[in-house]
């Protein structure tokens, strides 16, 4: 440990030592010269676009055996017959960032929600690829459980769900970008806000009465 410490402080003071001779250096020039070398061009930290996040505000969508909230800013497009919901599509896009959550929504029953739940494992395993994941699974009060995985690195699907109530629904789903960011940390506040929409979701999947 002693070494360490000693190789640490070694390091420290050859540095300092660089610096102090770099700027006794710096001061030489200048009173050779009569001024230092003002024209030198000296790189800034890169700006990123900053983009206004949407509320938490929600609401319902309609014609649905079950009730699955959206931000109210986002713009919904469903398949005709998503009443039936017998593997029908539902797509939430969301204009401020150009990205959207593609949603599939199933019906099932006990002989075939292994296979559908094992097919949607499978693909959000395929999508998040190589890339380290956070895991998080959640609850709702009316029977539904829920995994959400989240893999920031990942520049066209960092966010995927899949939520069932073990008998008769499966719902899931992955945000997607089609123009990746080239730097995934200007999109961070955009990928933590479309979380938090996620989680409120998934914690108000309920089956709806009137179907």
């Amino acid at each position: 440990m002693k070494r360490g410490n000693h190789a640490t402080l070694t390091a420290a003071a050859l540095i300092t030592i660089l610096w102090a001779g770099a700027f006794s250096f710096t001061m030489l020039f200048t009173d050779c010269s009569g001024s230092a070398n003002n024209d030198v061009a000296i790189p800034r930290r890169t700006a990123y676009h900053r983009i206004e996040l949407y509320d938490s505000t929600f609401s319902p969508i309609s014609n649905s055996p079950i009730n699955i909230e959206i931000n109210t800013h986002a713009l919904l497009q469903c398949d005709s017959t998503l009443s039936n919901f017998n593997n029908q599509w539902l797509n939430i896009f969301y204009p401020a960032y150009n990205a959207t959550i593609h949603c599939t929504c199933s019906s099932v029953d006990a002989s075939s929600i292994n296979d559908v739940i094992d097919n949607r494992t499978s693909r959000i395993a395929l999508n998040a690829g190589d890339f380290s994941s956070e895991l998080i699974e959640l609850s709702s009060p009316h029977n539904f459980n829920a995994k959400i995985i989240v893999t920031p690195d990942n520049a066209v699907t960092p966010i995927q769900f899949i939520a069932t109530d073990h008998l008769n629904y499966v719902f899931s789903g992955a945000l997607y970008f089609y123009n990746p960011p080239s730097d995934i940390d200007s999109v961070a506040p955009i990928i933590a806000s479309v979380k938090r929409d996620i989680i409120h979701t998934v914690k108000n999947l309920r089956r709806n009465d009137r179907h």
